[in-house]
């Protein structure tokens, strides 16, 4: 008695067409790598840029930032010496008010 079992037909069709993500997930993740890569350099780029700017003008400038400092303090030191004055002639002056307590 021969006993046939069911076998499988190997077959090397595809039966659907079927997309690959494996490689757009590749492209997408090289490319954002790519990006922050270049961002990188470009920022570091605009920092050095600018860091030179400011070391070069900063020595023109601290004459001029002098200056405003001190009429700074200067304007704060009158509006004080101001406020002193007005505090002596109200501590001087006689009170208009007489208290009836007394």
């Amino acid at each position: 008695m021969n006993i046939k079992f069911f076998k499988f037909e190997k077959s090397f069709k595809k039966k659907d067409y079927q997309v690959s993500f494996d490689i757009y997930w590749k492209v997408i993740l090289n490319a954002v790598f790519i990006i922050i890569i270049i961002s990188f350099i470009y920022g570091f780029s605009v920092f050095m840029e600018m860091n030179k700017d400011y070391v070069s003008s900063d020595v023109n400038m601290n004459e001029q930032v002098e200056k405003d400092r001190k009429t700074r303090i200067d304007k704060v030191l009158e509006y004080f010496s101001e406020r002193e004055k007005k505090s002596e002639i109200i501590l001087n002056s006689p009170s208009p008010v007489v208290d009836p307590s007394i």
